[in-house]
């Protein structure tokens, strides 16, 4: 059986794999499949703000990690955060939780916007 925190690496990878399709789909995908990634990306973004303001991969990981869901609520209230640290990690540079949800917003957003023109046009 595999242990928890090699399930926790995996959730890891497979949630920087989902941002990286996120980032790049709108210029690579097929515009038959632009469609499902729209309802995608849109699924992401309730996700985001439903009751618990996280990502449900985040949560994921944080328990198998901790062993602990954290129901305390959103990242703002200290939950598990993902996207700041892999900013840290990739900028070397320390980023508020509130500026590192801004930044996530804004990319998914344009990506999302440019993904819908090229899906209508």
């Amino acid at each position: 059986m595999l242990s928890r925190t090699i399930l926790a690496d995996i959730i890891k990878y497979i949630h920087i794999l989902l941002i990286l399709f996120i980032l790049i789909g709108p210029f690579s995908l097929p515009k038959k499949y632009l469609y499902y990634y729209i309802i995608l990306v849109i699924l992401i973004f309730l996700d985001w703000n439903d009751l618990d303001g996280q990502c449900i991969l985040t949560r994921i990981e944080y328990w198998l990690r901790n062993n602990q869901w954290y129901n305390q609520g959103s990242t703002i209230e200290g939950g598990p955060e993902f996207f700041r640290h892999l900013y840290i990690k990739v900028t070397g540079k320390d980023i508020s939780t509130l500026k590192a949800d801004r930044l996530n917003n804004f990319l998914f957003m344009v990506c999302l916007l440019i993904a819908f023109l090229r899906y209508t046009h």
